[in-house]
C-alpha cells in the first residue's frame, strides 16, 4: 500500500447521512490534498484511485452522461478494465458491467469520441486565451463551442440505455460502496 492516507474523525464518518456524505468525508479530504500538492495522487493506493474515479463516474453520468465524461477527458475511467474489475470486487458488480459496456461503446466509437475530447481541449486552450482579453470574442467562441457539442450530443445515443439503467441502480451500488470502503477503511483513511 502506498502512503498518502489522510487522518479522518470517527465522528465525521459516524455523522454522516447517506452513503455519499460517508464517502464524501473520505473524498474531500482526497481532494484537499490533491489542492495542495498535485503530484499526491501518486502516493494513492489502487483503492484510493478507484474510490476518486468512482467519484468522477457518478458524477459525471449523472449530470451530462458518459459523453461528458468523455468530452471532460475522463474517458480512461472506462476504457481502463481496471476500474470496472475494482468496483465489481466492492460489491457494486451492476456499475462494473455499466462501465464495461461503455467502454465497448468507446472502442467502436474511438476516433468519433477521441473528436469530442479534442473539440473540449481545443475550446479550453482558446477561451483561457481570449476570456480576459476579448468578452466579445470569448461569447462567440462559446456559442460556437455549444454548437458543436450540442450537435453531437443529438447525434450519439448509444449511451442513454446505459445511462438509464445507471440511474436505476446507482443509489443501492453507492450503498455497497460505501459498506465496502467501511469494512475497509484503513485502505482509505487512518480514523482518529
Amino acid at each position: 500500500m502506498k502512503g498518502a492516507l489522510p487522518e479522518i474523525k470517527a465522528q465525521d464518518l459516524k455523522n454522516a447521512q447517506d452513503a455519499w456524505d460517508f464517502l464524501y468525508v473520505i473524498l474531500g479530504k482526497y481532494f484537499e490534498m490533491m489542492q495542495k500538492d498535485e503530484k499526491i495522487k501518486e502516493e494513492f493506493s489502487d483503492a484510493q484511485i478507484t474510490l476518486v474515479a468512482y467519484r468522477h463516474f457518478d458524477d459525471q453520468v449523472c449530470n451530462g452522461g458518459f459523453l461528458q465524461l468523455v468530452q471532460n477527458g475522463l474517458g480512461g475511467i472506462i476504457y481502463d478494465k481496471t476500474f470496472s474489475q475494482t468496483i465489481k470486487s466492492w460489491g457494486a458488480g451492476e456499475t462494473a458491467a455499466i462501465a464495461e459496456e461503455a467502454g465497448t461503446i468507446c472502442a467502436k466509437h474511438k476516433e468519433k469520441l477521441d473528436r469530442l475530447t479534442m473539440l473540449q481541449q481545443e475550446f479550453s486552450a482558446a477561451a483561457s486565451e481570449v476570456y480576459h482579453n476579448d468578452k466579445k470574442a470569448y461569447e462567440k467562441l462559446e456559442a460556437r463551442h455549444h454548437e458543436e457539442v450540442s450537435k453531437f450530443y443529438d447525434d450519439f445515443e448509444d449511451f442513454e440505455p446505459l445511462e438509464d439503467r445507471y440511474y436505476e441502480i446507482m443509489e443501492r451500488e453507492v450503498e455497497k460502496v460505501k459498506a465496502y470502503v467501511e469494512k475497509n477503511i484503513s485502505e482509505f483513511a487512518v480514523v482518529t
